[in-house]
């Protein structure tokens, strides 16, 4: 792949995961505000913030690297918290993120 697509894409997958990340915190200081509340939200939907972070601080490693191993990586990371999630619940969606990187990882 040209590294110039390359950058193009990673910077759509960049873009949607801030988009993921912030919608995860927005989400999560909604939950907060009641002890009750709080106590019954899942232990893994906590989590997803630092896990979703990792790739954020390192993600400027990732794209001079050149190699898309990453993007693999991180669809399985998404993948997961997407297959977790409750139906109807209204925890924040990985649809749109999953759907970058499927096309970048089909391209």
């Amino acid at each position: 792949m040209p590294q110039e697509r390359y950058e193009t894409l990673a910077d759509s997958v960049e873009r949607s995961l801030r988009d993921c990340i912030c919608a995860w915190h927005q989400w999560l200081s909604t939950q907060v505000g009641d002890r009750d509340t709080w106590q019954s939200v899942p232990w893994w939907s906590k989590k997803t913030v630092d896990r979703l972070d990792g790739y954020w601080e390192d993600i400027d490693r990732y794209r001079k690297s050149g190699n898309i191993a990453w993007l693999d990586s991180l669809a399985i990371v998404i993948d997961r918290i997407r297959m977790t999630i409750p139906e109807g619940d209204n925890m924040p969606s990985m649809d749109v993120i999953y759907d970058k990187l499927s096309e970048v990882l089909n391209e």
